[in-house]
């Protein structure tokens, strides 16, 4: 028996024009500019999935970043607090040097008559008398400021306490009381 040729070709195309018809414009559109937009999305994916490593090491920075702020924040909050303390202290003194010209008075007087290491604790300024807790590193510093007060024409003047060696281990803790005559601080003014 002879060999015979069984091969066919198969063509699902139509051959007669294909390009006029919806369906072949359309073919002929995603075998040309088809293929370019989705090598042209592939690439916008690629870049995407490249920038991620960039951004999540950027990300880890910023949020390493910031845990050292935090830190130095926190480790500034005390300093803050005590800056607000002062202040509002600050402000308490000057409100009352505004308000009472005695206080400002007597103030400029200790201010005066005080030796450089004495250190006031607490002033307590009544209309006609003062009380002094202050500390101070020497004896002879207390008695120059007792001294002082004496010629700054302070009267009764009384020492009601002395603790020594008992604040924070060295000096003097003591609390001095005085009256004063409120005629002489106006004037001394």
């Amino acid at each position: 028996m002879p060999a015979q040729n069984n091969s066919f070709s198969l063509n699902l195309l139509p051959t007669d024009n294909i390009e006029k018809t919806p369906a072949g414009k359309f073919l002929k559109w995603a075998l040309s500019v088809g293929r370019y937009i989705v090598i042209f999305t592939e690439l916008i994916v690629l870049a995407a999935f490249f920038s991620r490593f960039y951004f999540d090491r950027k990300l880890s920075d910023l949020h390493e970043t910031i845990a050292q702020k935090q830190a130095i924040v926190e480790s500034a909050s005390d300093l803050e607090t005590q800056a607000r303390l002062i202040q509002g202290r600050l402000s308490a003194v000057k409100t009352i040097l505004s308000q009472d010209t005695r206080a400002k008075g007597i103030l400029m007087i200790l201010a005066q008559i005080t030796p450089t290491d004495i250190v006031y604790d607490n002033l307590n300024i009544t209309n006609q008398s003062i009380t002094v807790t202050a500390v101070t590193a020497s004896e002879a510093s207390l008695g120059v400021f007792l001294s002082n007060l004496n010629t700054a024409k302070f009267t009764d003047i009384s020492l009601d306490s002395v603790d020594k060696n008992k604040y924070k281990g060295a000096g003097i803790r003591f609390t001095v009381s005085a009256k004063y005559s409120p005629d002489f601080i106006l004037k001394g003014t």
